[in-house]
């Protein structure tokens, strides 16, 4: 049997006046700006960032107890950090910011001040 998933949608309008809290990870869709909110079952709309819209995407906003609460955060998941001021990564073992030194998945290569290093295992 297939499984149908809705997502919410409504005028910015209606999102505006009525500024629902999404639950954790539920998408909320504006139809008249073309763009996507994800909630965090605290946030209320209003105060959510849009994540896609026609400038680009913008990655969830965190403080770093907010990040470090996460479970099980998923190989590549990026936020912006707003103690530190930039975005990070994670690598699966650790949150990275930009240039910083990452072990990537599997430990087949490591990445060091923005280079890459191949660690042999092709």
């Amino acid at each position: 049997m297939a499984t149908r998933i809705q997502n919410r949608a409504d005028q910015k309008l209606n999102w505006e006046n009525g500024n629902p809290i999404l639950a954790i990870g539920e998408f909320g869709f504006d139809i008249d700006s073309n763009a996507l909110k994800i909630g965090d079952g605290v946030t209320h709309w209003r105060d959510l960032p849009y994540i896609t819209n026609a400038n680009g995407i913008t990655p969830p906003v965190l403080t770093t107890v907010q990040r470090d609460a996460i479970p099980q955060p998923t190989l590549g998941l990026t936020v912006y950090n707003s103690d530190n001021l930039q975005l990070e990564s994670w690598n699966g073992y650790n949150w990275a910011g930009p240039g910083g030194d990452t072990q990537w998945d599997g430990g087949t290569s490591s990445e060091a001040g923005g280079t890459i290093i191949d660690g042999g295992n092709s």
